[in-house]
């Protein structure tokens, strides 16, 4: 009997190691949930979201020993994950704000596209969604960079188209006036001389036209300041039509292209006995002459443009010849 009761103590006291063994066990685990729990509000790995990882089998060993230390130790890992994570953020946050900035500053003339793109950087929140959005607008991108092209393109090709006007109509000015000196122009002991000697600047052509850009950039530029905007904000369109005719013509053009070499006319004086000087005079000379010589050379000149203009209305007379009258006597002695 004595033996049995204390069997049943031996059994007892084991039991009652056990339970307390059990006891702090269930604390212990208890206390890592509750740990886990808490740590859980900010790191927030018991989401749904979070993908389940099986322990190795060395772990699976080692995890009711060491359970307090690996957890400690996972833990530990993901709060270095977490600040690393919202380090990373902060970055990103600011880089939208930066982007954002250079949205509103920018010269964007597409207000469309300025309006998605900032919709874009504020709606997408995840890493997916911004690289689906930045492939998507970097391909809307270069869509819109190949129109723009497209269009500077034709657009290069009808200033070049422009100013290629421009310069042949410059030359034919020139040439131009070759035929109204030419229209002067009366057979003396059987050689013929212009009582007018007309030089045209010269240039050289690609030199020319790249002035004739740089004219047209400069208007460019003129044309975009406030003083040609009236109170209301709209563009004074008098005011322009005006400058964009004065800057255009000949002799402005002339002045851009050949600064140093203008247009200069030689006159030769007529003498009584119908003689023609050799040498012409500048025009500025020619002013001091005789009442009865300037009116010889003036009349020279209007004949001269009389017949330059029938010629150019009815040019299917010059195959019959040419019929002029040049005033070579000095009428009034």
């Amino acid at each position: 009997m004595s033996c049995n009761r204390t069997r049943v103590e031996e059994e007892l006291a084991m039991t009652a190691g056990s339970h307390q063994q059990l006891q702090q066990e269930m604390e212990k685990w208890q206390k890592l949930i509750t740990k886990m729990e808490t740590r859980n509000g900010k790191l927030e790995f018991l989401t749904e979201a979070v993908v389940v990882t099986s322990l190795t089998g060395e772990e699976v060993q080692s995890f009711p020993y060491e359970s307090i230390g690996m957890v400690a130790a996972l833990l530990e890992a993901m709060e270095a994950s977490y600040e690393e994570l919202a380090a990373s953020k902060r970055i990103v946050e600011q880089a939208k704000l930066h982007f954002e900035k250079f949205c509103h500053h920018s010269n964007f003339q597409n207000e469309k596209m300025r309006q998605s793109i900032l919709n874009g950087i504020r709606q997408k929140q995840s890493y997916q969604q911004l690289v689906i959005w930045e492939k998507e607008l970097r391909h809307h991108i270069q869509g819109a960079n190949r129109v723009a092209e497209q269009n500077m393109q034709a657009y290069n090709e009808d200033i070049k188209h422009f100013i290629n006007q421009l310069h042949l109509h410059l030359i034919s000015i020139c040439d131009e006036m070759g035929l109204i000196q030419k229209m002067t122009g009366v057979k003396v002991e059987e050689h013929y001389k212009t009582i007018y000697e007309i030089k045209t600047p010269v240039w050289e052509e690609s030199a020319a036209k790249e002035k004739l850009l740089e004219h047209l950039e400069w208007m460019t530029e003129q044309l975009a300041a406030d003083s040609y905007k009236q109170e209301d904000g709209m563009e004074d369109s008098k005011k322009i039509r005006k400058n964009i005719e004065n800057w255009l013509s000949p002799s402005y053009l002339f002045t851009r292209i050949s600064p140093n070499k203008n247009f200069t006319v030689g006159v030769r004086k007529v003498s009584n006995d119908s003689r023609i000087s050799n040498y012409p005079v500048d025009w500025a000379t020619s002013n001091s002459w005789s009442g009865g010589e300037k009116w010889s050379k003036n009349m020279a000149l209007f004949l001269g443009i009389q017949s330059y203009l029938v010629e150019k209305r009815q040019p299917s007379r010059q195959s019959k010849g040419h019929s002029r009258t040049v005033v070579l006597d000095n009428p009034f002695g």
